[in-house]
C-alpha cells in the first residue's frame, strides 16, 4: 500500500549522516552510512506496510456465515416475508465463489419462483426492492384443473396452491345428467340421485328426479350404480344425497337384523328408520311407496303343471330336476337364497345360470332355456310370459316396501325437497309400477318417457 512521502526526520537523518561520512569516518565511509540510514528506514518501512486504509462504509473483506437454519441479514433494509416464505439473504463474495444462503419454508411446502442459475451457483431470483424492502416476487397459483365426472367412492382431485390446498370447482349448474355436487347442507337447489342396477330402480330414480327438476332443483343423476351394498356405502360417503331402497333389504342388508322377523311392514320400517337415525352421519326413510315388491321365485307354467307346483315346498322337491336363472346378489345376500334354502333345505337345482340383466333372465324362461328364475312382484314380464308365481307358506320374504332414503343433513336443508319425493311415493302402486316395468322391459320404451309420462298423468309435472 501506499504510505505517502518521507516525513521531514527522515530527510534531516540522511543529511547528518552525509556530514558524518565526511567529517569523522573517513574509513568505510560509504558504507557506514547506508547502514546509518537502513537503521532508520527500517521501522519506518515496518511502521507503513502493518497499516491499512481506512474501511470504507458496506464493504468487507471477509465473508460472513449464518448460523445454520438462519439467514445471513440483508443489507440496506429488513426483510419481510411473502406467503410464509423468507427472502433469501444476499450473496456473499468469498473469493471468486458466490454462496446462498437457505431459503426456509413456514407451514405447507411453498413454492419460490423462479430459481435461475449463475454459473454453477443458484440464487433465489427475482426479489424486488421496494424502498430498502426486499420483498420475495408473488407466486403464481396453479390454474384449476378441470372437472371430471366422479364415479362413487371417488373426489374431485386436489388443486395445489402456494400454502393451502383447495378443491377442484365444480359447475353447480350442471343440467340432468351432467355433473353437480350433492346438496349437502349448503341450502342449494341441487341434489344428486342413486339407484340399484334393474329397471324398476333406474324408473324410481327418474320419477323423483324429474319432479324435483320441475320443483327447480338440479339433480345429478347416478342411475343403475350397483348394488345395495354399493348405494349404501355412496350415500354414507357423501357421493349421492338420496336413493330409493326396500324396506326389507335394508332390515336384512344393512341394518343384518338378527332378532324375529317383523310382523307388520310398519314394525319393518320402525326398525330400520331406527337404526339409519342412529349412524354417522345420520340418515332418514322418507315415506314408502303403497306396494310390497317382494322376491318372487317363477316357473314356466307348462314345468308348473308338469309337476303339479304351487308353493315353494313343491318347488324345492322338484327342484334336482330344474335349471334355476337367478343373478349374483340373490345367490348371496342373506335374505334371498341362503334364505330360501334355509326354510326350505330340500333345493338343490340340476343346474344354475347366473344372468345379472333381469331381462336377459325373463328371456331365458321365455326360451326355455331354464324352468325357473328369480323376478319381483311388480316385474311386467310376469303377466307377459304368463308365469307362476310360487305361495310362500313360511313368510319367509321380509316386506319391500320402496323407500327413498336420504341423509339427516340434507333433509334439514331441503325441506321442500322431502314434500316432492313424498308426493312422488304416494301416488306409486303395485300396477302402476308393474306397467312402468313391463313398458321398459317388454315394450322397449326409455325409463325416462316412462317417468315423464306417469308423472304427467298424475299431475306432478307438467
Amino acid at each position: 500500500m501506499h504510505c505517502g512521502p518521507f516525513p521531514h526526520a527522515i530527510i534531516e537523518a540522511s543529511l547528518n549522516a552525509a556530514q558524518i561520512e565526511r567529517t569523522t569516518l573517513p574509513v568505510n565511509r560509504k558504507l557506514i552510512a547506508i547502514l546509518a540510514l537502513l537503521t532508520l528506514l527500517v521501522p519506518l518501512l515496518a511502521a507503513c506496510g502493518g497499516s491499512t486504509a481506512e474501511p470504507t462504509l458496506g464493504t468487507s473483506n471477509e465473508a460472513t456465515t449464518a448460523p445454520a437454519g438462519e439467514t445471513a441479514p440483508a443489507t440496506g433494509g429488513e426483510e419481510t416475508a411473502a406467503g410464509g416464505v423468507e427472502t433469501a439473504a444476499p450473496v456473499v463474495t468469498v473469493g471468486a465463489i458466490e454462496t446462498v444462503a437457505p431459503v426456509e419454508t413456514a407451514g405447507a411446502v411453498e413454492t419460490v419462483a423462479p430459481v435461475e442459475t449463475v454459473g454453477a451457483i443458484e440464487t433465489v431470483a427475482p426479489v424486488e426492492t421496494v424502498g430498502a424492502v426486499e420483498t420475495v416476487a408473488p407466486v403464481e397459483t396453479a390454474p384449476p384443473a378441470e372437472t371430471a365426472d366422479i364415479g362413487a367412492g371417488e373426489t374431485a382431485v386436489p388443486v395445489e396452491t402456494a400454502g393451502a390446498v383447495e378443491t377442484a370447482p365444480v359447475d353447480e349448474t350442471a343440467s340432468a345428467g351432467e355433473t353437480a355436487p350433492p346438496g349437502g347442507a349448503t341450502g342449494d337447489k341441487n341434489i344428486t340421485i342413486g339407484s340399484k342396477d334393474f329397471t324398476e330402480q333406474v324408473i324410481l330414480g327418474e320419477l323423483y328426479s324429474q319432479a324435483l327438476e320441475a320443483g327447480g332443483y338440479t339433480v345429478n343423476r347416478r342411475l343403475n350404480l350397483g348394488s345395495v351394498q354399493v348405494l349404501d356405502q355412496a350415500l354414507a360417503g357423501g357421493q349421492i344425497d338420496m336413493y330409493p331402497e326396500y324396506t326389507g333389504t335394508s332390515l336384512e342388508n344393512v341394518v343384518q337384523y338378527e332378532g324375529e322377523p317383523p310382523a307388520t311392514p310398519q314394525e319393518t320400517y320402525d326398525i330400520v328408520q331406527e337404526f339409519y337415525g342412529q349412524r354417522n352421519p345420520p340418515m332418514r326413510l322418507l315415506e314408502s311407496a303403497d306396494f310390497n315388491n317382494t322376491n318372487a321365485i317363477v316357473v314356466r307354467r307348462e314345468v308348473a303343471e308338469q309337476y303339479n307346483l304351487r308353493t315353494l315346498e313343491d318347488l324345492a322337491k322338484a327342484s334336482p330336476n330344474l335349471v334355476f336363472a337367478s343373478f349374483s346378489e340373490f345367490q348371496q345376500r342373506r335374505d334371498s337364497f341362503p334364505n330360501l334354502k334355509e326354510n326350505y333345505p330340500a333345493f338343490n337345482f340340476k343346474s344354475v345360470q347366473i344372468v345379472n340383466d333381469i331381462g336377459l333372465r325373463y328371456q331365458a324362461l321365455g326360451q326355455e332355456d331354464a324352468d325357473v328364475g328369480i323376478g319381483f312382484t311388480t316385474d311386467g314380464q310376469i303377466a307377459a310370459l304368463d308365469l307362476m308365481v310360487m305361495e310362500d307358506p313360511k313368510n319367509i320374504w321380509p316386506a319391500y316396501y320402496p323407500t327413498p332414503i336420504l341423509t339427516e343433513e340434507y333433509i334439514q336443508a331441503h325441506p321442500d325437497a322431502v314434500e316432492i319425493i313424498n308426493s312422488v311415493s304416494a301416488a306409486l302402486t303395485a300396477e302402476a309400477m308393474q306397467e312402468m316395468n313391463a313398458a321398459v322391459d317388454i315394450d322397449e320404451e326409455e325409463p325416462t318417457d316412462v317417468a315423464a309420462a306417469f308423472l304427467q298423468e298424475q299431475g306432478l309435472i307438467e
